[in-house]
């Protein structure tokens, strides 16, 4: 389970009795950080001093104002995870969410369990995202002091360079073979070569 207690939440949505419905139900689910706006203006002024883990955006404002366009502005300098809310669903309102890429869609008719669950998955996916980022660069280019980091199950296995054998072609994958264990890696047998230079191994068929 997703420890809540010490998420910032930042909401948008224009609606006074939507607002006290879900401040009571991010009350309950342990949330305790939360800052509330009304308009996309009152939202950015809040982000000067507020940095939310999550947005929690109403599609359909007042004044002709979209959670939407918000989502759109914030995450140009920004990459916050959206959880979009509305209670008028159609086609065309949801392809042009999708297209700022959310975590969930929720409607209004919310209960607790809804919304725990949509904010546990929200950050849960981030996480996820924010480890392949990290793994990648960890990966990017071994070098002879910190070796090679490959990922073995679920953890991350330093390999020293000195110790890999040879590495064999796999189609879309390689496997890296030591005198201890055999790493498979998704990297093509080029971008294993790519990232070895300038280490001594010989490429033969």
């Amino acid at each position: 389970m997703v420890e809540t207690t010490n998420l910032n939440i930042l909401v948008l949505d224009d609606d006074d009795m939507f607002i006290k419905l879900i401040s009571l139900l991010l009350e309950n689910i342990g949330v305790k950080r939360v800052e509330y706006t009304q308009t996309i203006d009152e939202a950015f002024k809040t982000l000067e001093s507020f940095d939310p883990d999550v947005l929690i955006l109403d599609i359909n404002l007042d004044k002709n104002e979209s959670g939407i366009d918000f989502a759109k502005m914030v995450n140009k300098g920004r990459d916050i995870p959206v959880i979009f809310i509305t209670s008028n669903y159609s086609e065309d309102i949801y392809l042009e969410a999708k297209m700022t890429g959310p975590c969930q869609f929720l409607d209004k008719q919310l209960s607790e369990l809804k919304l725990r669950q949509a904010i546990e998955l929200t950050v849960l996916q981030t996480k996820k995202q924010e480890d392949e980022v990290i793994y990648q660069k960890i990966i990017q280019k071994p070098n002879l002091e910190s070796g090679w980091f490959i990922k073995k199950g679920k953890y991350l296995r330093k390999v020293e360079i000195k110790d890999i054998n040879w590495i064999e072609s796999e189609g879309k994958y390689c496997t890296v073979c030591t005198d201890d264990n055999n790493y498979i890696v998704n990297l093509s047998l080029k971008e294993v070569a790519d990232r070895l230079e300038p280490y001594e191994f010989v490429r033969i068929h």
